[in-house]
């Protein structure tokens, strides 16, 4: 939690925050994940809109990651 809070907290303008987490990659081979999230969605830059004070991107998901514990039925068990 004390990492999290940390990315959420610095700007990654000001910090490299790369190395905080380990990482895995999936199909795509390039959309980093963080080993140890229970759900991890896999992303595909579409668009990156600059907005006055950031960035803002839209992104398509191509695949889902997560740990059995929190499947239900097939999918994700959002309770």
């Amino acid at each position: 939690m004390e990492k999290v809070d940390y990315c959420g907290l610095m700007s990654g303008k000001r910090v490299d925050k790369s190395e905080i987490f380990e990482v895995f990659y999936g199909d795509l081979e390039t959309a980093p994940m963080i080993v140890g999230c229970p759900i991890c969605m896999e992303c595909r830059l579409i668009q990156t809109i600059e907005l006055p004070t950031h960035y803002l991107f839209v992104g398509e998901i191509i695949a889902s990651y997560a740990d059995e514990n929190y499947l239900s039925d097939g999918g994700i068990d959002t309770k």
